[in-house]
């Protein structure tokens, strides 16, 4: 039984998330309170969420549809567990089926087509970005009135690490900092995304957050039950992941779904680093 459904499509750069759906009883999160994730919820030096509510947030399970900005976000987790497996360690697998939630929490994660309703603020690029900042501001307005968890990805890509703000006669642009061809994120970006997931998963598992990050002072959280040990797990079983350099050099113009990206990377395996060969399924 999933704990936390997440999913996202993303084409040409922009990140939609079509639906999030808790199979359990909702006072279990505390997404009721105001939930904003923000260029003020990164964690950059590793300390502000703690470890307990970590365990927490790495014990929902995730099902994640995505694309390439999608890819970005992936490959800031995996490289988060490289960096501080003590900390950010979480199974991540490309593709599962439905029979591995049962067995796994963390994330689970396939490609898709095609966009769907949006949830999340729209990623935006370099430049040009007045469709994307008027219908983010849609969407801010509509979390804000219905007391929605809102994970502002547009604000994080907008704001420098000091927290400057990058903009163009069109409004918030994305930092460049952040990105080498306008649109897709450095590692420096992938990092940030991936600190503000931790924070998202947390709140929804009940951390209280910092005060003055959330639009409104969150209520306490239910007493939560002893966290499970944490055992450090490897993401490099991820071959998503792992096959990043690979993906963008032979599969570039393939499709996402249907297995197609996997037979790709497959059909090239003379060609692949250590590191895609051994995250192989």
């Amino acid at each position: 039984m999933l704990n936390f459904v997440l999913h996202a499509t993303i084409e040409r750069g922009i990140l939609f998330i079509i639906s999030c759906a808790c199979l359990l009883p909702l006072d279990s999160f505390a997404a009721e309170a105001r939930v904003l994730v923000d260029h003020r919820s990164i964690d950059s030096g590793d300390n502000r969420i703690p470890p307990r509510w970590l365990d927490k947030a790495r014990s929902l399970r995730v099902y994640f549809g995505h694309q390439s900005v999608g890819n970005n976000i992936l490959d800031g987790l995996n490289a988060l567990a490289r960096r501080r497996p003590d900390r950010y360690s979480i199974e991540v697998r490309a593709e599962p089926d439905a029979s591995w939630f049962r067995g796994h929490a963390g994330v689970g994660h396939f490609a898709v087509g095609e966009n769907g309703d949006a949830w999340w603020t729209q990623p935006i690029t370099n430049r040009d970005n007045a469709a994307r900042n008027q219908f983010n501001a849609l969407v801010r307005a509509y979390a804000a009135a219905q007391g929605k968890p809102l994970f502002d990805i547009a604000d994080i890509e907008s704001h420098d690490p000091r927290g400057g703000e990058a903009a163009d006669r069109s409004g918030p642009a994305l930092y460049a900092g952040y990105t080498r061809d306008g649109g897709h994120l450095t590692m420096e970006g992938r990092l940030r995304a991936a600190r503000a997931w931790w924070w998202l998963l947390a709140r929804l598992s009940g951390w209280p957050g910092s005060r003055g990050n959330d639009a409104a002072p969150p209520s306490e959280p239910a007493a939560a039950a002893p966290a499970a040990p944490f055992v450090v797990r490897s993401a490099r079983t991820d071959w998503w992941s792992a096959c990043t350099a690979e993906r963008e050099k032979f599969c570039r113009g393939v499709p996402a779904g249907g297995g197609r990206v996997a037979r790709c990377i497959n059909a090239h395996a003379g060609e692949l680093s250590d590191e895609c060969k051994g995250a192989q399924p």
